[in-house]
Protein backbone atom coordinates (compact mmCIF):
# COMPACT_ATOMS: atom_id res chain seq x y z
CA UNK A 1 0.00 0.00 0.00
CA UNK A 2 1.33 3.12 -0.97
CA UNK A 3 2.52 5.61 1.61
CA UNK A 4 -0.36 8.62 1.50
CA UNK A 5 -3.09 5.81 0.99
CA UNK A 6 -2.24 4.50 4.19
CA UNK A 7 -1.78 8.12 5.57
CA UNK A 8 -5.46 8.47 4.85
CA UNK A 9 -6.42 5.16 5.95
CA UNK A 10 -5.07 5.89 9.62
CA UNK A 11 -6.24 9.57 9.74
CA UNK A 12 -9.79 8.97 8.63
CA UNK A 13 -9.97 5.76 11.23
CA UNK A 14 -8.77 7.92 14.13
CA UNK A 15 -11.03 10.93 13.11
CA UNK A 16 -14.01 8.49 13.17
CA UNK A 17 -12.68 7.29 16.15
CA UNK A 18 -11.52 10.44 17.97
CA UNK A 19 -15.70 11.85 17.33
CA UNK A 20 -17.48 9.45 18.43
CA UNK A 21 -15.86 9.52 22.46
CA UNK A 22 -17.32 11.41 24.72
CA UNK A 23 -15.13 15.19 24.94
CA UNK A 24 -16.29 15.20 28.49
CA UNK A 25 -14.97 12.06 30.40
CA UNK A 26 -12.01 12.49 32.21
CA UNK A 27 -10.32 9.83 30.31
CA UNK A 28 -11.39 10.94 26.58
CA UNK A 29 -7.94 12.55 25.37
CA UNK A 30 -6.41 8.70 26.75
CA UNK A 31 -8.69 6.66 24.84
CA UNK A 32 -8.16 8.97 22.14
CA UNK A 33 -4.53 8.78 22.09
CA UNK A 34 -4.36 4.84 22.45
CA UNK A 35 -6.94 4.83 19.65
CA UNK A 36 -5.18 6.38 17.42
CA UNK A 37 -1.76 4.74 18.29
CA UNK A 38 -3.73 1.39 17.98
CA UNK A 39 -4.74 2.50 14.86
CA UNK A 40 -1.74 2.78 13.63
CA UNK A 41 -0.43 -0.89 14.10
CA UNK A 42 1.00 -0.86 17.93
CA UNK A 43 -0.25 -3.35 20.32
CA UNK A 44 -1.45 -1.73 23.71
CA UNK A 45 2.01 -2.94 25.10
CA UNK A 46 3.78 -0.79 22.35
CA UNK A 47 1.68 1.87 22.79
CA UNK A 48 1.78 1.72 26.66
CA UNK A 49 5.71 1.84 26.53
CA UNK A 50 5.65 4.77 23.95
CA UNK A 51 3.34 6.92 26.63
CA UNK A 52 5.31 5.89 29.57
CA UNK A 53 8.48 7.65 27.82
CA UNK A 54 6.67 10.25 26.16
CA UNK A 55 6.05 13.72 27.84
CA UNK A 56 2.88 13.90 29.33
CA UNK A 57 1.97 17.27 26.67
CA UNK A 58 -1.00 15.29 24.70
CA UNK A 59 -2.54 14.96 28.73
CA UNK A 60 -5.08 17.89 30.14
CA UNK A 61 -4.86 16.86 33.38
Amino acid sequence: MAAPTLARLIEETARAAVSRIDASSPIATSIAVRAVLSIAGLSWRESEALLERTPMCWRRN
